[in-house]
C-alpha cells in the first residue's frame, strides 16, 4: 500500500516512514497541504495520514481540496495531531470527510488498527466506528475558522516561548562551547575523542603535535590502524586491542598512567607519552558512547632519567666540588649519600660526625629535632620546601637556605628526601644593613624606591610612601585609606592575615615575607615584606609599617628553576665540567639555561665560549695553572649567548674520575651581590648627603648615648667635625646642667619607645645660648629591639624673644 505523510515536522514524518515501511508499505510524504497536493495530482496514494496545523496550508484546508478533486476525494484521510486535542476539532475533521482522528501520543498498535479499519472501510470489507459525518456548509466553516483561529494563537504563543527558549539555551550553549573549545584547544596536554567504535572524531592541537599529524591525518582513526607504530616501554609491539582508549570502551571504567611510545613522522622520533583513558556514558547507558584520553609527552623526562644514570660517576664526583651542602636519606632519616660540603658543615651545626647509615636527627637538639621531623614528614608525603635556617657556630650567626625534596621510585613511589643547603649569611646581611639604613632615615621615605606603608588595625593604609602607592599602580588619592585586601588576591587573604597577625601578637618583627599583590590593572606582583609593629604611648601595637621590595622578576626566575629542580640541575651555580684542553663535558641546566644556550650547544663549546674575547688570552694561562697546581679561585667575566656581561666567581680543580683527569669548576653569578653593595654604597652616600642638606642639627645615638651620625649643622652647632664628633657623649660637648637634662630625657626615651618632644636651652659652638625645640625617636635593630634615637634640633630663640617682648 501506498501511503502519504504530511506533516510539517521531519523528526515526526521518519517516525511514520520508519514505522510503516516496517510493515511493508510504500511511503511517501510532504511538509504541507500544498506540497501534498502537487505529490497527489502527479501520483496516486491509497491512504493519507496528515497533521493539521501546517504552514503554506493547514490539515482541514488539504483535506477540503481532496475531497472537491473528484481523483484524490475517494483516498483515505486520517488526522494524526498533538494540536488539535478538542471534541469540536475531532467533529470538525469528521465533518470535512476525515476517516478518523488521532491524537498524539498514541501507541502503535492503536495506529496500525486504525489504518487497517479506515482501509477496510474503502475496500468494503467492514465500516469503521469513527464515521465521516457530513453538515451544515456554514458551521463546518464557522467551526474550522474557530478551531484553526484558537490553535494558531496557541502555537504562535507556543513558538515564541520556545523561541525565546531555545535563544536562552543557545547561548549559555554557545559560552560553554566557547569556553570549552578555548581550553581544548590551549591546554598543555594532549586531547584525543574516541567514539563508540574507537574512531577519532576529535583531537587538540597539542595532540596532533606530539604525534606529528595533521587534524586531517588522524580524523577517523582507530587504535588498530598499523600505522601508529606504538609500543611499550620494553620496546614490544603495542597492539590497538590493548590501547588505554580500547580497554576503557570495552571494560566501562577508566585507564590512568600508562607509557606508550609513539612514532612521530615529522621529526622521525619515538615519542614517550603517559595516558590516561576515561570512558564517556549517556543518560542510563549501559555502555560507553565515547573516550576521551590526556596524554603528557614525558619523552624529555625519561631521556633524562637515562642520561642521569649513565652520569652518576660525573655527578658524584661534581658534588664533591659544590660550595652547596648536599645530602639525601631514607623514610627511616637513614643518611644515604652526602658531599664534603654537608660533612663539614653538620658537626659544627649538631657536634655530631655524617656517618652512612646513621639517623641524621637523633644528635640534634629536641626544640630542632622537632622542626625537622614535621618538615621531613610533610615533605614525605610529596610536598616541596625552601626555607631558612639560623645556627651559631664558632661565635658566629649564620643563615642556611634549604631546599627539601622527595625522592620518587620509578614506581611512583616516595623512598626519601634530597636536601640541599646554601650559606646565604652574607645576603642576609645585606639586606638586613639595607634595612636598619632605611629605618633609620625614615624622615626620607619618599625618596626610597621601596615601598613603605603604615596600616591600623582593621588593615587600612594609613600613610605611604610614592614608591609603595607607584608599585601598586595606584595615586596617593586612590592610595589613601584602601584596605590590604583590595590588592591581595582572594585566595591568599588567609596567609597574609595570619602573617599580620602574627605580628601583632607576638611584638616580633616578620622579615622578607613572600606576598602576591594585584596591581590595580590586574596583573601580579610579587613583593618580599619586612613587617614591623607600631606601638603607641603605653607600648600598646596599634598598627603595622612595612618596607616591600619589588622581587617580581627574581620571583619568576625562582619559580622556573623549583619546577626545573633536581639534584644538582636545583643548585643555585652554574657547575660545568672540563677536560684538560678546556673543552665542557658536562653542564647542568643553571649554566646553559643562563647563558642562553640549549644543551646541546654548550656541550658543543669550550670554556673560551664563555668569556668575552679580550679574555680569551688567559685560558691558556689559568689552564696551565690549574695543571700544576690542581685547583684555582678567581673572579671574571662571563658573556651569554647574546654578548651579554655578568660578573662570577670561579672555583675550579682538577679530579680525576676512572683514570681521567677532568676540571670541575662551579661559577657563582655575583651580579646580585654587585648590585646590591653597589645600591647600599650609593642609599647611605644619598642618605647622608640628604641630612647634610637639612638646615636644621640633625643626630643619632646609640643606647649607651654615644653619637653615631650627624649632618654638617649639627657639626656646626656642636663646634666639632663630624669625624669627631662620632663616639662622643652630650658630657663631651654640653656644659653638665644641660647635659644632665639631655642625658635624663634620652634615658626616659629609651624607657618608653616612641617619639619625645621638649624645649631646652642649649649653648652653641659661639658661646650663645639658644631656646630649642627638640623631637626625637626610638628607632629598632633587625630583631626590633630599640638600637638608637634619632634627634631634629628646631632653634626657637627668635620666637621667645619675640613672646617675651610682647605686652601683656
Amino acid at each position: 500500500m501506498n501511503v502519504l505523510v504530511v506533516d510539517d515536522g521531519a523528526e515526526n514524518r521518519r517516525v511514520l516512514e520508519r514505522i510503516l515501511k516496517a510493515k511493508g508499505h510504500q511511503v511517501s510524504s510532504a511538509a504541507n497541504g500544498e506540497e501534498a497536493l502537487v505529490q497527489l495530482r502527479a501520483t496516486s496514494s491509497d491512504l493519507i495520514i496528515s497533521d493539521i496545523l501546517m504552514p503554506v496550508m493547514d490539515g482541514f484546508r488539504f483535506l477540503q481540496e481532496c475531497k472537491n478533486d473528484k481523483k484524490l476525494k475517494n483516498i483515505p484521510f486520517i488526522f494524526l495531531t498533538g494540536t488539535f486535542l478538542d471534541k469540536k476539532d475531532e467533529e470538525l475533521a469528521l465533518k470535512l470527510g476525515a476517516g478518523a482522528f488521532i491524537r498524539k501520543p498514541m501507541e502503535l498498535a492503536e495506529l496500525l488498527k486504525v489504518i487497517d479499519e479506515v482501509t477496510s472501510v474503502k475496500a468494503g470489507s467492514k465500516k469503521v466506528g469513527r464515521k465521516s459525518k457530513s453538515g451544515n456548509g456554514k458551521k463546518v466553516v464557522e467551526l474550522y475558522n474557530i478551531s484553526l483561529t484558537q490553535k494558531l494563537e496557541k502555537k504562535m504563543q507556543d513558538l515564541e516561548q520556545e523561541i525565546a527558549e531555545r535563544r536562552h539555551v543557545q547561548g549559555a550553549l554557545q559560552q560553554s562551547e566557547e569556553q570549552y573549545r578555548l581550553l581544548f584547544e590551549t591546554m598543555a596536554q594532549g586531547v584525543v575523542y574516541q567514539d563508540a567504535d574507537g574512531k577519532i572524531i576529535s583531537a587538540n592541537p597539542v595532540a596532533l603535535r606530539i604525534m606529528g599529524l595533521t587534524q586531517d591525518q588522524i580524523m577517523g582513526r582507530t587504535s588498530y590502524d598499523p600505522r601508529w607504530k606504538a609500543i611499550r616501554e620494553d620496546s614490544s609491539d603495542f597492539p590497538g586491542d590493548t590501547h588505554p582508549s580500547m580497554i576503557a570502551l570495552k571494560k566501562g571504567r577508566p585507564v590512568k598512567d600508562v607509557v606508550m611510545g609513539v612514532f612521530n613522522p615529522v621529526d622521525n622520533q619515538v615519542h614517550w607519552l603517559n595516558i590516561n583513558a576515561t570512558p564517556l556514558f549517556k543518560a542510563k547507558g549501559a555502555k560507553p558512547y565515547q573516550v576521551y584520553t590526556t596524554f603528557d609527552d614525558i619523552t624529555d623526562r625519561l631521556l633524562s632519567q637515562k642520561a642521569l644514570q649513565e652520569s652518576n660517576s660525573n655527578i658524584s664526583a661534581i658534588m664533591e666540588n659544590t660550595q652547596d651542602v648536599i645530602w639525601s636519606m631514607n623514610r627511616e632519616y637513614r643518611l644515604l649519600q652526602a658531599n664534603s660540603a654537608a660533612r663539614r658543615l653538620y658537626p659544627q651545626l649538631v657536634n655530631a660526625e655524617l656517618k652512612e647509615g646513621m639517623n641524621m636527627l637523633e644528635p640534634m637538639q629536641p626544640a630542632r629535632r622537632a622542626f625537622w621531623e614535621k618538615i621531613i614528614a610533610r615533605a614525605l608525603i610529596g610536598e616541596r620546601f625552601i626555607f631558612e635556617q639560623r645556627y651559631s657556630y664558632a661565635k658566629e650567626t649564620s643563615y642556611l637556605e634549604f631546599s627539601v625534596n622527595p625522592i620518587v621510585s620509578t614506581g611512583g613511589e616516595i623512598t626519601g628526601l634530597s636536601f640541599l643547603g646554601r650559606d646565604i649569611t652574607e645576603r642576609r646581611q645585606a639586606d638586613e644593613a639595607l634595612r636598619r639604613n632605611e629605618e633609620k632615615y625614615h624622615t626620607v621615605l619618599d625618596e626610597m624606591d621601596e615601598g613603605y606603608y603604615e596600616i591600623d588595625a582593621e588593615g587600612n593604609y594609613t600613610f605611604f610612601n610614592d614608591a609603595a602607592a607607584r608599585q601598586l599602580g595606584y595615586t596617593r588619592k586612590e592610595f589613601m585609606g584602601l584596605n590590604y585586601k583590595a590588592y591581595i588576591p582572594r585566595e591568599d587573604w588567609r596567609k597574609v592575615v595570619e602573617a599580620y597577625s602574627n605580628v601583632f601578637k607576638t611584638g616580633k618583627p616578620r622579615l622578607r615575607n613572600p606576598q602576591v599583590n594585584l596591581k590595580k590593572d590586574g596583573t601580579p606582583l610579587y613583593l618580599e615584606d619586612s613587617i614591623f609593629p607600631i606601638r603607641n604611648e603605653k607600648g600598646e601595637i596599634v598598627g603595622l609599617r612595612g618596607i616591600a621590595h619589588d622581587v617580581t622578576e627574581h620571583r619568576k626566575a625562582e619559580e622556573e628553576l623549583k619546577k626545573r629542580a633536581q639534584l644538582l640541575d636545583s643548585a643555585y651555580d652554574s657547575i660545568v665540567a672540563f677536560d684538560l684542553d678546556g673543552k665542557i663535558i658536562y653542564a647542568n641546566e643553571t649554566a646553559w639555561q643562563t647563558r642562553g644556550f640549549t644543551q646541546e650547544e654548550i656541550l658543543s663549546m669550550s670554556m673560551r665560549h664563555l668569556v668575552p674575547a679580550e679574555n680569551i688570552g688567559l685560558i691558556d694561562e689559568r689552564l696551565r695553572y690549574i695543571k700544576e697546581s690542581g685547583q684555582i679561585t678567581f673572579e671574571s667575566v662571563h658573556v651569554t649567548k647574546t654578548g651579554a656581561r655578568f660578573p662570577v666567581d670561579v672555583r675550579a680543580r682538577v679530579i680525576d674520575i676512572e683514570g681521567q683527569k677532568i676540571i670541575t669548576t662551579v661559577i657563582r653569578d655575583t651580579t646580585f651581590r654587585k648590585q646590591i653593595e653597589s645600591a647600599l654604597k650609593q642609599n647611605v652616600t644619598f642618605l647622608q648627603n640628604l641630612i647634610d642638606s637639612i638646615p636644621a642639627p640633625v643626630f643619632y645615638k646609640d643606647t649607651g648615648g654615644k653619637y653615631t651620625g650627624c649632618n654638617q649643622a649639627f657639626a656646626d652647632y656642636v663646634g666639632y667635625p663630624i669625624g669627631e664628633l662620632l663616639g662622643k657623649t652630650v658630657y663631651d660637648i654640653s656644659p653638665k646642667e644641660h647635659a644632665d637634662k639631655h642625658h635624663e630625657m634620652d634615658a626616659a626615651l629609651f624607657d618608653q619607645p616612641g617619639a619625645q618632644v621638649y624645649e631646652a636651652k642649649v649653648r652653641y659652638a659661639d658661646g650663645s645660648f639658644h631656646d630649642v625645640v627638640f623631637n626625637k625617636a626610638t628607632y629598632a635593630d633587625a630583631e626590633g629591639s630599640v638600637a638608637g634615637l634619632i634627634g631634629v634640633m628646631l632653634d626657637i630663640t627668635d620666637r621667645k624673644t619675640a613672646e617675651e617682648g610682647m605686652p601683656v
